[in-house]
């Protein structure tokens, strides 16, 4: 019983933990939203003969280079994601797996103490 009190805790914990993680991974991708738009922004001002070339050329190369960062940020947050994805499902298969055997546990008891019964009377 305590092992499977330990499962079903475990499982919460998983699950509690992809929130997390899907929460990080929905900021994530807003912000590389954002740097994506704040980047064609800056690609417009310099095709367009745009103030302080040399600057905005030094901006644009930094957002590009946090936007790449934040694009393998995501990457390995997504990956974290579907592994805790499959812990959970696993535990999930594992406790559906449990209580169908505790069940027939429980089951083979009864009518066994129904047989038992029969045999006394």
């Amino acid at each position: 019983k305590q092992w499977y009190q330990r499962r079903v805790r475990d499982a919460m914990n998983l699950k509690n933990g992809n929130g997390e993680l899907q929460e990080e991974l929905d900021q994530i991708k807003r912000q590389v939203k954002s740097l994506s738009t704040e980047n064609s922004e800056l690609t417009d001002q310099l095709e367009g003969g745009g103030k302080q070339t040399h600057e905005i050329e030094k901006l644009r190369r930094k957002l590009e280079a946090d936007n790449e960062e934040l694009k393998n940020t995501l990457e390995e947050t997504e990956t974290l994601l579907t592994m805790e994805e499959n812990k959970t499902s696993k535990l999930t298969l594992e406790l559906s797996q449990l209580k169908m055997e505790m069940e027939k546990r429980l089951q083979e008891r009864d009518d066994e103490g129904d047989k038992d019964r029969k045999n006394l009377l």
